[in-house]
């Protein structure tokens, strides 16, 4: 957006006249801004796009294979799995079927007011599925531009993102404990906007 108002604000006043005197350094200066300006956003695309293949996403097809490994969706129409929050879905696209017992049986978010899936948690700790998945977000540095220039630290692991309603405390209270955190980042600038990640839980002792 910042690039394209400064193209189209140099466009329309650019003057027609060969320029002369303070005129013709200021135009000098304006496009050599211009170049720079360019030059940022090369840089930034050029660290997304390797970002973007070297690194995943989203968390989805790493958490869906973990799965898959423990034999999670071998058996049609067996639901193994509660899932909590809009992120939750993620992991769904590498399935035929919703395999959450505590969600709509389509592969997609209900968003919908009656749609209360956090609180499904006694009716999921009475079925005790072998896995409970936690969908979890994080808002980047770059997710504002005038966060590029402070120091870019990753979330550790080992904080759930996004559990608003004390999902995961109240199954770890009840029996259950994480195993697996898959994450993904969405690239921007200098660094990523999203940070997704998928947090598993098991039961203790299994």
């Amino acid at each position: 957006m910042v690039l394209t108002a400064f193209v189209v604000s140099a466009w329309l006043t650019w003057p027609q006249a060969s320029l002369r005197g303070p005129g013709l350094w200021l135009a000098r200066g304006t496009a050599v801004l211009f170049a720079l300006v360019c030059l940022g956003q090369v840089l930034w695309t050029l660290h997304a796009l390797a970002q973007e293949r070297r690194l995943p996403y989203g968390p989805g097809r790493m958490t869906a294979g973990y799965l898959q490994g423990q034999g999670v969706g071998a058996a049609a129409g067996r639901k193994e799995l509660a899932g909590y929050y809009y992120y939750s879905i993620d992991p769904l696209l590498y399935f035929a079927s919703n395999l959450y017992l505590n969600q709509p049986p389509h592969r997609y978010w209900d968003w919908s007011t009656r749609q209360r899936n956090r609180s499904t948690v006694w009716q999921v700790l009475d079925a005790r599925p072998r896995f409970i998945i936690v969908g979890g977000f994080e808002g980047g540095p770059d997710g504002e531009i005038t966060r590029d220039w402070r120091v870019n630290t990753l979330s550790d692991p080992a904080v759930v993102l996004g559990d608003g309603f004390g999902v995961v405390h109240f199954f770890e209270a009840h029996g259950y404990g994480k195993t697996h955190v898959f994450c993904g980042h969405s690239w921007m600038r200098g660094s990523y906007a999203e940070l997704l990640c998928d947090t598993v839980l098991e039961p203790v002792g299994r």
